[in-house]
């Protein structure tokens, strides 16, 4: 399922509606409405007026605005539950050090008051010299010094390492969250498809006298393809392009001539530029246009994307535009 930020950014893009248009119609900065394209809930102010920004976004771009709060909630709800556990398994494993650490720094106490009293008791006394004759052969007994401890707290090291594996899941489980949502993304970017001229309907005349001879002869027959415009050297490539089942957007340029960017209404049409060498065409939705090259109708090539594609227009390949597709 998409999230809401990929929801939102998609209804959007589908109507050709920027950023900075939504941020006019409702007052929004641009960074708030990237970081809601982005789910990134925590740049936002937060509480009502998170709502409000989610609720105007969803409205201009024509989703229904309980169903984006919805959507944010479940998203919410979902990082906060996560964040609460983590927070619990942190703040028992501060607990729990610390009562270590109090007890040992008690055990360390005692051990110090225990070796401070061995090493009194153990003082030699000052003795006369006549005390001391009868005494020569007396060895003073060994003064032992209690050891440091080598316990290990082994619960200590063992929680340690189940809250660190705990951890290294939660991570891993994220990572993995964040790379399928960027691998869905790059799949719903469709490649440009470039359609390049077929040498096979276009053969190189041996005489070109004869070859224009038989081009003003009249066919026997009708062949089940309409023939393309037959272009003198010096004659434009002139592209309609017709809205006959809906809206979409468009970006159309002719040559090296600067890209136009436009929506294109149901029931009316754009003329492109007259172009000598090529005509390119970018268009949202191509099931809803139709193509008119130099006054005859014709027709998107079979391999071009229905949504969001890319066609390129030559001389050279002008057959491939009056080849109908399987379905019409």
């Amino acid at each position: 399922m998409p999230t809401l930020g990929e929801e939102l950014k998609r209804r959007r893009e589908e109507r050709a509606i920027s950023l900075h248009d939504i941020a006019e119609s409702t007052r929004i900065g641009i960074r708030f409405l990237k970081a809601i394209d982005a789910d990134n809930y925590a740049v936002l102010p937060g509480g009502i007026f998170t709502r409000s920004f989610i609720r105007a976004y969803a409205k201009q771009v024509g989703m229904s605005e309980d169903e984006a709060m919805a959507m944010y909630n479940e998203q919410v709800g979902g990082i906060k539950a996560e964040t609460n556990n983590l927070t619990d398994i942190s703040q028992q494993l501060e607990t729990h050090i610390s009562q270590k650490n109090a007890e040992k720094a008690a055990r360390a106490e005692k051990k110090k008051a225990e070796k401070k009293a061995a090493l009194s008791l153990n003082q030699p006394v000052m003795q006369t010299a006549s005390q001391a004759a009868p005494r020569a052969n007396y060895q003073a007994p060994a003064m032992s010094v209690p050891k440091a401890s080598t316990n290990i707290n082994w619960g200590t090291l063992l929680l340690a390492a189940g809250i660190l594996i705990v951890l290294g899941v939660i991570v891993t489980a994220l990572v993995k969250q964040l790379n399928k949502a960027s691998a869905e993304k790059q799949a719903t970017n469709s490649p440009a498809i470039k359609v390049e001229p077929d040498p096979s309907n276009h053969p190189a005349p041996a005489n070109p006298e004869a070859s224009t001879q038989q081009a003003n002869q009249p066919t026997a027959s009708v062949t089940a393809n309409p023939a393309p415009p037959n272009l003198a050297p010096s004659e434009a490539l002139l592209v309609k392009i017709e809205a006959t089942g809906g809206d979409s957007w468009i970006k159309f340029q002719a040559d090296e001539t600067p890209p136009t960017q436009m929506t294109i209404k149901q029931g009316t049409s754009q003329e492109v530029p007259p172009a000598q060498n090529s005509v390119k065409i970018n268009y949202g939705n191509r099931t809803v246009l139709k193509l008119f090259i130099n006054n005859k109708e014709a027709y998107f090539p079979a391999a071009a994307q229905k949504f969001k594609g890319l066609v390129v227009l030559s001389r050279d390949n002008l057959q491939t535009f009056f080849q109908p597709p399987p379905t019409q």
